[in-house]
């Protein structure tokens, strides 16, 4: 392959996957949610940042989260997810 059609794919992945993006960001928007997205080396501290930034700004409410690689964990009600409770 040469280089130059090396970097018209990967153009064209990075093209995509920026669409991809900004659909997620429309669809967030119009829904009124505020979404973080927390990219960095495996353990520079991002679930620490989370976890202390929503135990600073806890106000009774629930907050949904996602990790790529955990799996659904259950409440004491058996449900995978928490209840959803508006935080403001």
């Amino acid at each position: 392959m040469t280089p130059e059609r090396m970097v018209r794919i990967e153009q064209d992945i990075l093209a995509k996957n920026n669409a991809y993006a900004a659909d997620n960001r429309r669809l967030l928007a119009d829904r009124g949610v505020f979404a973080l997205n927390l990219v960095s080396s495996p353990g520079s501290g991002k679930t620490t940042l989370l976890v202390r930034t929503i135990e600073a700004l806890r106000a009774g409410c629930r907050w949904p989260s996602s990790k790529a690689t955990s799996r659904p964990r259950s409440t004491p009600t058996g449900s995978a997810r928490p209840a959803r409770r508006p935080c403001r």
